[in-house]
């Protein structure tokens, strides 16, 4: 009896011990998913030094998930760095850069391609969409290179260096 007392015990608190772990992992926070945000850095083509635009507009076009066009940015925005949104739906995304120099109104495209894979971050805490190998497919800015082909969430990572000139 005594045996069999022991060992009731000793099943209840392994019991409880796994349950009381089950329920610590239920209330563990999701991580951040990745950004799906591509980084673009704009610098003088003459100097190489950082330069802070402002454009009149930088659209999204043809994005299936945000219709036809979307105004991302516009003047009121002077930045170095412009974050442009990857499509969901698509394995490239299209920009239009609008900026009036003078009188003129100048235009330039950014148009990438990549890839998309999903990745359960945890049973309850849904999917993240990773997006890698970043590539220019087409521009008509000056000079264009892309600098890290994956999207990350860290802020000082910037994807793609833009030169223009001024």
């Amino acid at each position: 009896m005594i045996k069999l007392k022991f060992l009731t015990n000793r099943f209840f608190f392994l019991f409880l011990l796994l349950a009381i772990s089950t329920i610590q992992s239920c209330r563990e926070k999701c991580v951040e998913a990745n950004t799906n945000l591509i980084k673009v850095k704009f610098f003088d083509a003459l100097t190489l030094e950082e330069d802070t635009l402002a454009f009149d507009r930088v659209l999204g076009i043809g994005a299936p998930i945000i219709a036809d066009s979307i105004n991302l940015y516009d003047s009121k925005d002077t930045l170095t760095v412009f974050n442009l949104p990857g499509s969901a739906g698509a394995d490239q995304a299209h920009f239009l850069f609008e900026r009036t120099v003078g009188n003129k109104l100048i235009q330039d495209t950014l148009s990438l391609t990549y890839a998309r894979t999903l990745e359960l971050i945890k049973p309850n805490c849904g999917l993240n969409e990773i997006i890698r190998d970043l590539n220019i497919l087409s521009h008509s800015f000056d000079s264009a290179v892309v600098v890290f082909r994956e999207l990350s969430n860290q802020n000082d990572q910037i994807n793609i260096h833009v030169f223009i000139e001024n």
